[in-house]
């Protein structure tokens, strides 16, 4: 997405079509919110740009996802 946000404005980041969370314009940057565990990590940072927020959202869930597939196949201990 390459528009442009106003002082006010939020915007819903969707990464691999999934809600990550909103990015809310502030003074200097955006502040990112997230809407889903997988993005916690990310939650209260600031980014100079929706580009670079999207970047790290984006890292943030592959990083999620290799971790997931390094889980399968452990047993749980009783």
């Amino acid at each position: 997405m390459g528009s442009i946000m106003s002082q006010n404005e939020c915007v819903l980041i969707e990464i691999a079509g999934e809600d990550a969370g909103l990015a809310v314009r502030e003074a200097v940057g955006l502040r990112f919110y997230s809407g889903s565990a997988r993005f916690h990590a990310l939650d209260g940072r600031r980014f100079a740009r929706l580009a670079d927020l999207r970047k790290a959202a984006a890292e943030q869930a592959a990083g999620a996802e290799a971790g997931f597939r390094g889980l399968r196949g452990l047993k749980r201990a009783s």
